[in-house]
């Protein structure tokens, strides 16, 4: 109930550019600990992705609200973007907490707690720049790993 991490942001701008922003840890790199986790979201650990309809390419938020162009507008035209989010609620099971007669995990406000898991669909469709007969699109379902632990009475 108290991890910094788990923003997960799509929007729609009025622009009609879709994006999404998240926050990650880089305390530590394929297992090598950087430094030790401070559990505050550094200005380093923001991060991002988003269609910018007038140029049809997709950025990268690389650091500090610095977006760098993720595409070739050269060679692709990206048509669509889209980040779609859905959730589950599923009951915290006992064994991690203090446990009701119910067999329900109970928080620190009395009432039981459940993990919220969620799922993000990215949809991206784009055309050849020199041929637009030439389409392809693909579209991925990731479950976020940072599951929210919120409490449900």
């Amino acid at each position: 109930m108290g991890n910094p991490y788990t923003a997960f942001a799509p929007l729609n701008s009025s622009t009609g550019s879709t994006q999404v922003t998240f926050q990650r840890s880089t305390d530590e790199v394929t297992g090598a600990l950087l430094a030790s986790e401070n559990n505050i979201v550094d200005a380093g650990e923001y991060g991002g992705f988003k269609y910018v309809e007038g140029s049809h390419t997709i950025e990268v938020l690389v650091s500090n609200g610095n977006w760098q162009t993720l595409t070739d507008p050269e060679m692709i035209k990206i048509t669509q973007f889209a980040v779609r989010t859905s959730s589950q609620k599923v009951n915290v099971p006992c064994g991690a907490g203090p446990c009701s007669a119910s067999n329900t995990v109970i928080g620190p406000g009395g009432c039981k707690l459940v993990q919220v898991m969620r799922n993000a669909t990215i949809e991206i469709a784009a055309e050849a720049t020199n041929d637009s007969s030439i389409k392809r699109s693909l579209s991925s379902k990731v479950h976020l790993r940072n599951d929210l632990i919120e409490e449900s009475c």
